[in-house]
């Protein structure tokens, strides 16, 4: 196991939970692929508006801070819902000065964990860490540019509290409204605006169950594969589908997605 292991005292894992989009079951699996796949001492905390009295209660809850989920009901302004995007905004909440006390992995709700979690942080040099879509064509699809597609994948982030994180916070506070105009998400506004403050995971660690892992060599789906992380990128004009419908026809998914 790397320095980081050795020196490490203890690992938080964070994730976010807002609306009525997944159910309080998908935190609660997520722990429990947590409690078995991490070798380090952890805690395990979700960022959320949601009651939490269907949680584990060794879940610690945080309040979401100043990126809220966005709310249309009843607002008449027309512009405002339609042009506001960044609609997995709770996560830009992520790179707040001391957001965290120490080494953290933040996870999407969504992911399957095969292995170890601890697999990742032999990546980890002190620059923050996320996720490629590698199984992507990033360089010769027109429509990725034209449309500022995202080449990080906001499913995996491991940081610590440092300058690259800092200034993408500087970047939220400063530039809010023109971020929530352009930027259909979070990962759409780290590969256009801050894509060098990362260092990124090899795809060897992770793959998507609907993608594939890397174009145009390894683009299998569906399958249980070599790797720390499976995740769930879905789009329903593709045929995708989520976490909890695979959940009812594959059996490996069982074998991992539980509490």
């Amino acid at each position: 196991m790397g320095f980081v292991i050795r020196c490490l005292d203890m690992l938080n894992i964070v994730c976010s939970w807002w609306g009525e989009y997944y159910g309080p079951e998908y935190v609660n699996k997520l722990y429990g692929q947590v409690k078995r796949n991490c070798s380090a001492d952890f805690r395990f905390f979700v960022q959320t508006d949601n009651p939490n009295d269907k949680l584990d209660p060794k879940i610690e809850t945080i309040p979401i801070g100043k990126y809220k989920p966005e709310q249309i009901e009843g607002d008449g302004n027309i512009w405002k819902v339609k042009y506001r995007k960044v609609w997995d905004r709770p996560k830009s909440n992520y790179w707040e000065p001391n957001f965290m006390d120490g080494l953290t992995i933040a996870l999407d709700l969504d992911v399957v964990i095969l292995k170890d979690l601890t697999e990742l942080l032999d990546e980890y040099d002190g620059k923050p860490l996320c996720l490629r879509s590698w199984w992507h064509d990033h360089e010769h699809r027109y429509w990725h540019k034209q449309n500022l597609g995202a080449k990080i994948n906001g499913g995996c982030f491991i940081w610590e509290d440092c300058e690259n994180t800092r200034r993408i916070w500087r970047d939220l506070d400063e530039n809010w409204d023109m971020i929530s105009f352009v930027y259909k998400t979070g990962d759409n506004f780290l590969t256009w605006r801050h894509f060098d403050e990362f260092k990124l995971m090899p795809p060897k660690y992770s793959y998507s169950f609907n993608r594939g892992r890397k174009f145009p060599e390894d683009m299998e789906i569906r399958t249980k594969q070599e790797g720390v992380l499976c995740l769930f990128n879905t789009d329903n004009g593709h045929g995708h589908i989520e976490l909890h419908e695979a959940y009812e026809k594959y059996d490996w998914i069982k074998d991992h997605w539980h509490i």
